[in-house]
């Protein structure tokens, strides 16, 4: 027997079948969830139906996709487990007990942290009015480790060194940065009218980039704290921070600092060339043969070319700074040349000579170009220098007690100072701005005076045995100049030697042998000795300066007398001879090394 099957069962089927996807998904989801067991007791359901930890619900941190665990709802009616401590509040977050009292809020409301007994910090701590424990270290370091701040309440006021400026709120800076018109205090104490007075409302009477002392003249900015006054009451160094160098470096004499390696390096590192003075463990000897008796030593900065006298040869000579290559310019029977000083700027030396026929004389710094600037009016001349700026020489006189001056081309002599006294007898003599400075051996001191006009005679220092030398280094009096002699030597096959500056076209250098020998003839440079700045055409006559003479068969200018000068007199060396100094004198080596 056959059923017929209910419309309404077909009805459903058939709506059950055609029913939209969506629908039917839902359906499915609801019949999966209806399958899943529940969650664990320490677990909780997400609205989704996913079991997450208990532990996670409320900690401020949704693990759930729909968020359900950190809920408003959820976070009201969760219970914490034994050994957690319950926030409270909002939402009652549940935290380890542990943190409960740590100095660190973990609830939202805070209440871990309140109602909390008396904490104990360990001896080597500090105890903030919060309770947390900090270092004793960071205990008035400055810096604010206590939420309060409390750990920088109550400390002492630092002290600051000497050499630093105390700022109103303890802070240190440098006394050089106070009252320079740019506050460097947090709170600019280091500018205020208390501490650096009224300022005066008149403009400095020194031009820009300039310092003006306390004694009234101006300075260049730079010339401040530089280790080496310059003002007369030395002002520009005062209240000055005295550099700090590594262990690994070498202090200069005017604070600088230069790697240590660069100390005795034959190379002038330091401003004040400080870092080549050195030692008695670094001195060597440079000339130890061939001398008799040497008076003067010059150096060439530039071309690092040593020249020396001679008063028992009556030469002067000229050697590398290794001493290594040597050549005698100048030599002449009865002359006692002693002091010279050398202008490798210009390219020619100047030397006194107090022998048979006395003079100040002047020659290339080849050799070339010799004569004889001052003849008359002299008699002892012993010290020599040249004041590079005004290109002006300065001497004295240890006979006439006198101490004179010149230009470089003879013209324009005067007498600046005689004293029977203060020049008693005057051995060696720098200039340096408006000051010149002498030694004397009679005084066993040193004096100064201005260069100008005689006056302000003062003792620099006294109570010395027998000062015989006064050397003066700036960078003002050992300018920077071209080493024309630099690239290859020159060209030259021995010594390369600058030439003067008689004109624009004069040549740069000349090329020298040793004694006794002579330039090849297909040599570079030529046989007629000129060096490749200034090349001379075939027959062309040398360039010279002020008294013409004829060079020598070496290329290199002999000695002429200057215009003027007497013939040396017989029987009048030992009468017109100066004061013998009171020690022996000392080898080149010993000057040099």
């Amino acid at each position: 027997m056959h059923v017929r099957s209910s419309p309404l069962l077909v009805l459903y089927f058939i709506k059950q079948v055609q029913a939209p996807a969506a629908r039917q998904e839902k359906w499915r989801a609801a019949a999966l969830t209806a399958c899943v067991n529940e969650c664990g007791r320490n677990e909780f359901q997400c609205g989704d139906g996913k079991c997450i930890s208990s532990s996670w619900v409320c900690d401020g941190s949704a693990e759930c996709k729909d968020g359900s665990d950190e809920s408003l709802e959820t976070c009201r009616s969760v219970s914490c487990k034994p050994g957690d401590f319950s926030c409270g509040g909002r939402i009652n977050r549940c935290i380890p007990a542990s943190w409960r009292c740590d100095s660190k809020s973990d609830c939202e409301n805070g209440s871990d942290e309140q109602d909390c007994p008396p904490r104990a910090c360990a001896d080597d701590q500090f105890q903030c009015r919060s309770g947390k424990c900090i270092t004793l270290d960071f205990l008035c370091d400055e810096e604010h480790d206590c939420e309060d701040g409390d750990d920088e309440l109550h400390c002492p006021v630092p002290t600051c060194s000497p050499l630093m400026f105390q700022c109103n709120n303890s802070f240190c800076i440098p006394q050089l940065w106070a009252c320079d018109e740019d506050p460097d205090c947090p709170d600019g104490s280091d500018e205020w009218p208390q501490t650096c007075g009224p300022r005066a409302d008149t403009p400095s009477p020194c031009p820009p980039l300039q310092f003006h002392c306390g004694s009234g003249e101006c300075i260049h900015q730079r010339w401040r704290c530089d280790g080496s006054p310059d003002c007369r009451d030395r002002s520009d160094e005062a209240g000055c921070v005295v550099a700090t160098c590594r262990p690994d470096e070498f202090q200069c004499d005017d604070g600088t600092c230069v790697h240590g390696s660069r100390q005795c390096d034959r190379e002038f590192d330091c401003k004040d060339m400080s870092d080549e003075a050195g030692d008695a463990s670094h001195h060597a000897t440079v000339i130890g043969a061939g001398l008799r008796a040497p008076d003067g030593l010059a150096v060439d900065w530039v071309h690092g070319n040593i020249y020396w006298t001679d008063s028992q040869l009556g030469s002067i000579s000229v050697a590398d700074g290794a001493g290594s290559k040597r050549k005698t310019l100048i030599r002449e029977p009865g002359a006692k040349p002693r002091a010279i000083v050398v202008d490798p700027l210009h390219g020619f030396m100047y030397w006194t000579d107090w022998g048979a026929s006395a003079k100040i004389a002047k020659s290339g710094l080849n050799g070339a170009d010799n004569f004889a600037l001052v003849t008359e009016g002299i008699e002892w001349p012993n010290g020599i220098t040249l004041d590079l700026p005004s290109q002006r020489l300065y001497w004295v006189d240890s006979r006439l007690h006198a101490l004179s001056s010149v230009d470089v081309d003879g013209g324009n002599r005067r007498t600046v100072l005689t004293d029977p006294h203060a020049l008693a007898h005057p051995f060696a003599v720098t200039v340096f701005e408006d000051t010149v400075f002498w030694t004397d051996v009679d005084n066993e001191a040193i004096f100064s005076a201005n260069r100008l006009t005689g006056t302000e005679v003062k003792t620099v220092a006294e109570n010395l045995f027998s000062p015989e030398d006064l050397v003066l280094y700036h960078a003002l009096k050992q300018p920077a100049g071209e080493n024309w002699c630099a690239g290859g030597n020159g060209g030259c096959g021995y010594l390369c030697l600058p030439a003067p500056r008689v004109s624009r076209r004069s040549p740069r250098y000349t090329c020298a042998c040793a004694d006794g020998e002579r330039l090849a003839p297909d040599g570079r440079p030529r046989g007629n000795s000129w060096g490749r700045a200034g090349p001379r055409r075939p027959g062309a006559a040398p360039a010279r300066g002020p008294g013409p003479r004829p060079p020598t068969a070496d290329g290199i200018g002999g000695f002429q007398r200057g215009p003027g000068s007497p013939e040396p007199h017989a029987g009048e060396g030992t009468t017109r001879m100066p004061r013998l100094p009171r020690t022996p004198g000392l080898p080149l080596r010993r000057l040099l090394g």
